[in-house]
């Protein structure tokens, strides 16, 4: 199936404006790591696309959203941590380097 989110997001228009946020969101997300990892697959795919274009990325955020219990606590807690400053986060390669939410209620 991946080939098939690949094939997806190779149609996505992108813009050139960096500081327009690249913003993905898991409608009715797990709380395992799977989750975590499609997010990361989306981004990861996205900033090559970018980066293919001549396009600096842009910031990314992810939004997590389900009913309110699902147990976000536990999701949020698969993210890696990450002790440096934001500067350094965001410019790592880090494939966790984007912004989280989670956002109980339905879609």
């Amino acid at each position: 199936m991946l080939h098939l989110l690949r094939e997806t997001l190779d149609g996505v228009q992108l813009n050139s404006m960096a500081d327009i946020p690249f913003v993905v969101e898991d409608l009715s997300c797990s709380c395992g790591s799977n989750t975590i990892y499609m997010i990361d697959v989306i981004i990861k795919h996205m900033k090559k696309q970018y980066e293919a274009m001549g396009y600096y990325p842009p910031e990314f955020s992810a939004f997590f959203s389900d009913i309110p219990s699902n147990d976000f606590n536990i999701l949020l807690m698969l993210l890696p941590s990450y002790s440096g400053s934001m500067e350094e986060c965001l410019a790592s390669d880090s494939s966790h380097s984007y912004f989280v939410a989670g956002v109980p209620g339905s879609f």
